[in-house]
Order: C-alpha cells, then structure tokens, then sequence
C-alpha cells in the first residue's frame, strides 16, 4: 500500500454474518504526518478499540388512547424521538418492544404500562410508562 503524505489510510477484515449485518473485527487506523516545512513522517497507526455501537433506541413517553372505563380498550402507543439520530436507529436497529400492563390495587385501581426497547445487538432501554386514572365502573 502506497501513502500519500497528508493522506488517511484505512483498511478492515470484515466478514458478513447475515447479509444485512456486517461484523467489523479490526479496523487499525492510520496516518502519515507531515510538517509545516513538508517533511514527511513514518506511517502510524492507531491502537485497536472496542466495538462501536450504534446509540440506543427509546421511547420518549408512551401515550394511551382510549378511556380508563371498565370493558373499554385502552392501547397504549410509544413515542419515538423526533431526532435524526433516533429515526434512523429505530428504521435501522429496533428489534423489539415490550409492554407489560401492571394492575395497581392500592392506588383505586389503576393500570400502568411499562415499554421497554430492545436492538438488535441485544441491548435494552431504559423502562418508560404511563399510568392511567382510575379505572370507572
């Protein structure tokens, strides 16, 4: 490989697990510094890091639709973040979301539900929920 003085030079072993995912095993970076007066130094080469992943998807709050009245169907919706960043990892890398509707007895009969988001590297967000008023008969 020949450099050019001034010039960023990179390569990777890449190998593909399914054919959307691509697994990075090594990615050394490198660059060949160069003075003010135009002297030309010795390629250098960065050291390995860990992986890097992609920032984790999330739910900023979760929003009900339908009435906390006894029999009716109460749904409940998560809201994703309006960032550019966000819509493109959960296009990209959201695999699942959880809910779980919890029955709280000893506030009048309240419901709550918890969403949780999980990529595809198998990392989870943090618990969001809303709790509705109390359930009428």
């Amino acid at each position: 490989m020949v450099l050019e003085p001034g010039l960023i030079s990179y390569w990777a072993r890449i190998s593909i697990i399914p054919p959307t995912f691509v697994n990075v095993l090594d990615i050394p970076l490198g660059y060949t510094p160069v003075r003010s007066d135009s002297v030309v130094g010795d390629l250098r080469l960065s050291d390995p890091t860990d992986i890097l992943f992609p920032e984790l998807p999330y739910a900023e709050m979760l929003a009900l639709t339908g009435k906390a009245v006894e029999g009716d169907i109460l749904t409940a919706v998560e809201v994703i973040p309006n960032s550019e960043m966000q819509q493109h990892v959960w296009s990209k890398y959201k695999k699942d979301i959880r809910y779980q509707w919890v029955r709280l007895e000893d506030i009048g009969r309240c419901l709550k539900c918890e969403c949780v988001v999980t990529d595809v590297f198998g990392r989870s967000s943090e618990v969001v929920y809303i709790e509705t008023t109390p359930v009428l008969p």
